[in-house]
């Protein structure tokens, strides 16, 4: 009868295993990233490069970072030059000049941590710059404006058409 139960039990576990791809590993990792929220994109006042110094403490790190993110898009990437690392972003929320995004690592993963970027429009033309990741500090910081980008809606500009010289008679 033991095993019975035993074979049952183990045919359950199969079954919900199966049925939730992952298993219950699933709901933690989830749990610790942000969701993707359809269909939120970069706002014009937030597209373009920016870049600035981000402090922690514990251990105490002042570094630059470099983000470029063209409005309308679902995202964009971003650098720690002094670290050699960089990665991509991706829109997860945005609000009242708010916009969070998940931070990936794809290059220089010894040296960075994948983790949530908070960026917030302050009134004077800079970003606020927050950082956070499980078990680690939250660099924040001040970013600058260093080019603005177009929408990528946006027609390419072209040259005006050549004004015509009066020709001499």
């Amino acid at each position: 009868m033991a095993c019975v139960a035993c074979l049952a039990a183990i045919g359950a576990a199969g079954w919900f295993i199966s049925a939730h791809p992952g298993g219950a590993r699933a709901g933690l990792d989830s749990a610790s990233r942000p969701a993707r929220a359809r269909g939120v994109t970069v706002p014009a006042a937030l597209g373009g490069t920016w870049a600035g110094q981000v402090r922690q403490t514990a251990p105490v790190l002042a570094v630059t970072v470099r983000i470029t993110m063209a409005a309308g898009t679902r995202g964009g990437t971003i650098g720690y030059p002094a670290l050699g690392c960089s990665g991509v972003l991706q829109a997860v929320s945005g609000q009242d000049g708010t916009l969070t995004l998940s931070q990936r690592i794809t290059q220089g993963r010894q040296n960075c941590d994948d983790g949530v970027v908070t960026l917030s429009a302050q009134g004077d033309g800079q970003l606020s710059f927050s950082f956070r990741r499980s078990g680690g500090p939250s660099p924040a910081g001040v970013l600058a404006r260093v080019q603005p980008s177009p929408s990528p809606s946006a027609p390419p500009r072209s040259a005006p058409p050549p004004t015509a010289s009066p020709s001499p008679s």
